[in-house]
């Protein structure tokens, strides 16, 4: 078997690691790949571990100092949603570039959702855990109890989203007002991102005054929900998907309409900025499924098997 060799001994110690991380993300299913290190590679391997999680194994071949040979092997590893998710926050975005709900079915592997698309699984999770996003890593929502997550979710979030949601649409319907005639997708806009607006509302009411209450209730009985509580919470939170699921398809409508936040050539300032604000926000709703369908349910999950 012929195995690629890599000597980075002679690379400046940033080009080392780019150049190392360059070659093993080129590699494919199954390939191997030798590295010779002069320096003690357990540092790299805890990176690799953490930002590359599964994608490759390593065997050492020989032991140093003064060089360190490390044999290489790349991997397909075949994840669930939410594994992927707790790896890196920031990977929603690349499944909602790639079509995939997220925000529903985290215990599926991510292979059921491509089959027929122009990807493999080890090109998607090699995207998903190298894409940053810093606002989905501003929060440790796994550090927080339970009463701590539901209370940053309906103080700060939901408020959050329902001024933005507020300011949007108020610049939407003036704009549609203003220059309608010289925009016309601002009148299919102004529809449905009232219709959003209207939905949204509803959905947040009701997490606030039914799904919420029900949780605390549930947990400060004696820090572990009974079995009937538990039914009643994933019935819920089920619920809670379901409806995540119906405005995902509100957002993607109002991407098609806005050509995905790209203003038209001849655009305005105004329209310009609204549509920057639009894709601000997105990121802010996306924020917001993997809040209450991705870290709460764990929290929940973790009550009940204590």
């Amino acid at each position: 078997m012929h195995i690629e060799e890599l000597d980075i001994r002679s690379l400046s110690p940033f080009d080392q690691k780019k150049t190392i991380i360059e070659n093993l993300d080129q590699m494919k299913q199954d390939q191997h790949l030798m590295i010779i290190f002069n320096y003690n590679p357990a540092a790299f391997l805890n990176m690799l571990e953490k930002e590359r999680k599964g994608l490759y194994s390593a065997v050492q071949i020989i032991d140093g100092p003064p060089v360190w040979h490390l044999e290489f092997t790349a991997h397909s590893p075949d994840l669930s949603i939410s594994e992927l998710i707790g790896l890196n926050p920031s990977s929603i975005e690349i499944f909602e570039q790639y079509g995939i709900p997220y925000f529903q079915k985290g215990d599926r592997k991510i292979s059921d959702f491509l089959r027929n698309r122009h990807i493999s699984l080890r090109d998607f999770i090699k995207e998903a855990l190298a894409h940053k996003n810093h606002f989905f890593n501003l929060t440790k929502p796994w550090d927080w109890d339970t009463e701590f997550l539901i209370s940053f979710i309906r103080e700060n979030h939901h408020k959050n989203l329902l001024d933005k949601i507020s300011n949007l649409n108020e610049r939407i319907v003036s704009l549609e007002q203003i220059h309608g005639a010289a925009y016309p997708m601002l009148k299919v806009l102004k529809e449905e991102f009232r219709d959003f607006m209207f939905l949204q509302k509803d959905h947040l009411a009701e997490e606030e005054q039914y799904l919420f209450p029900l949780i605390l209730s549930a947990v400060n009985k004696n820090k572990t929900p009974d079995k009937n509580d538990s039914e009643k919470i994933m019935e819920a939170i089920n619920w809670m998907a379901e409806d995540h699921q119906a405005i995902a398809g509100n957002l993607h409508s109002i991407q098609k309409i806005t050509n995905h936040f790209v203003s038209p050539d001849d655009s305005i300032i105004e329209l310009t900025w609204l549509f920057g604000d639009l894709r601000a926000f997105e990121n802010d709703y996306h924020y917001h499924m993997l809040l209450e369908n991705f870290y709460l349910p764990g929290k929940l999950r973790g009550l009940n098997s204590a």
